[in-house]
């Protein structure tokens, strides 16, 4: 068998598994990678659609956080293999990895362990149906300090590692003096590298005073539930959801602390399964080209717009836009291309 033959078989049996799994009521972008197949077929058992995101009933539960807590917490998956887990917060804090390990950091120390899947929870009280192991991964500031800034997207130390994969699926944040945080991955040759965010599916903030949300998200190709949070103070909210082609809806989205086109760029790249997204007072151009939105989608759309001069809202390809309204847009000074 030849090469070109074998790739002309596997695109044939990836096309026959995306007729089958959308012939169950789920739609697979066409851009959607034969790795994350397995998502939407979970979604077959879990709402249809998707619309509506159903936590895995065998996931660990998460501490229930609110807007007064000082923590992150995390539902991690330890695999039989590589189960390395890095991270970095700004403020001593204290990280305990869930497996009976407690480790004290200094501000701005990245945080490493790697789990043994042999000896961590022999009796299995943890494994989930998909296969792995569960542990919760808790972050805390030490006594008398507070978390600035959380990235849970650093490059573990181990030697030999190319792109890793960040062992994350449910991530809960919350802090008051919390001003950057990143979970998706970062360019090649950034301070903490590429990691890969395949596994992470929900993620809930409660935090009013982020800045910093760039890349907040980019690259979660599994992100499905995004909590409602307070973003009226963020400033720069460049490529926050890109590449997160899972995602049906995107909560209401205040931008008006944007003070850049530039940091509003990309927020919306490649959200293939976008059903649904509110705004706030956006004032500076932006895509939501090749999406899912339907006429009431951009309608809702247009109308949270800001008033302004020489922006453009771009929509091609949404199937909405045989009926939509861009007149809401218009008379508030906006272009809408599509």
């Amino acid at each position: 068998m030849t090469i070109a033959s074998e790739i002309q078989r596997l695109q044939a049996a990836k096309a026959d598994l995306k007729a089958s799994i959308e012939d169950k009521g789920v739609t697979v972008p066409s851009v959607a990678t034969l790795d994350a197949y397995s998502m939407y077929v979970d979604q077959i058992s879990s709402g249809g659609d998707g619309s509506t995101w159903t936590r895995p009933s065998d996931w660990l539960t998460l501490p229930t956080l609110t807007d007064s807590d000082e923590k992150v917490v995390g539902l991690h998956a330890i695999f039989p293999e590589s189960n390395f887990c890095s991270l970095k917060c700004t403020g001593d804090y204290t990280v305990d990895w869930g497996d009976g390990t407690v480790e004290n950091y200094a501000s701005g120390v990245q945080a490493y362990h790697q789990y043994d899947y042999a000896t961590y929870d022999v009796a299995n009280a943890t494994l989930c149906s998909r296969g792995y192991k569960q542990a919760i991964v808790t972050i805390t500031p030490q006594s008398g300090r507070a978390l600035s800034a959380v990235y849970l997207h650093c490059k573990p130390n181990q030697s030999g590692l190319n792109t890793p994969q960040s062992g994350f699926l449910d991530v809960a944040i919350a802090g008051a003096d919390i001003w950057d945080l990143t979970i998706g991955v970062q360019n090649s040759g950034s301070s903490m590298q590429v990691v890969t965010v395949h596994n992470i599916e929900q993620v809930k903030l409660y935090s009013n005073s982020i800045t910093n949300l760039s890349r907040l998200f980019y690259g979660c190709n599994r992100l499905q539930s995004v909590s409602v949070f307070n973003t009226s103070a963020v400033t720069n909210m460049s490529n926050m959801f890109y590449g997160c082609n899972a995602i049906i809806s995107i909560p209401i989205t205040s931008a008006s602390g944007v003070t850049s086109s530039t940091y509003q760029s990309n927020m919306y790249n490649s959200c293939t399964s976008l059903r649904s997204i509110s705004t706030i007072g956006f004032k500076y151009s932006f895509s939501v080209s090749g999406s899912m939105l339907g006429p009431t989608a951009l309608n809702t759309l247009y109308t949270g717009l800001a008033t302004v001069t020489g922006q453009t809202i771009t929509v091609t390809n949404n199937w909405g836009t045989a009926s939509d309204n861009p007149a809401i847009a218009t008379a508030k000074g906006w272009t809408v291309t599509g």
